[in-house]
């Protein structure tokens, strides 16, 4: 068996759609791992993310539902 590091690169190459992708992304982030096997990582996960078509996007409808006074701006919180 590999490396830890190329068991999640193949699981990133397998991935069927970039909401996966990005799910992996986020398991795989917080471990303690060296700059090149993050480099690594990076590179593998923004070709499958590029390779992946885009997700549907949400109906107006339900744009519509999303509150859009979430809070105070930047500026209005400093």
């Amino acid at each position: 068996m590999g490396s830890p590091l190329e068991s999640w690169l193949k699981k990133v190459h397998v991935a069927q759609t970039r909401t996966e992708v990005l799910r992996l992304l986020e398991e795989f982030r917080p471990m303690d791992w060296t700059d090149e096997q993050r480099a690594a990582m990076s590179k593998v996960y923004i070709r499958a993310l590029e390779q992946l078509a885009p997700e549907a996007d949400t109906s107006d409808a339900q744009k519509a539902q999303v509150s859009s006074a979430d809070g105070p701006v930047w500026y209005e919180k400093m």
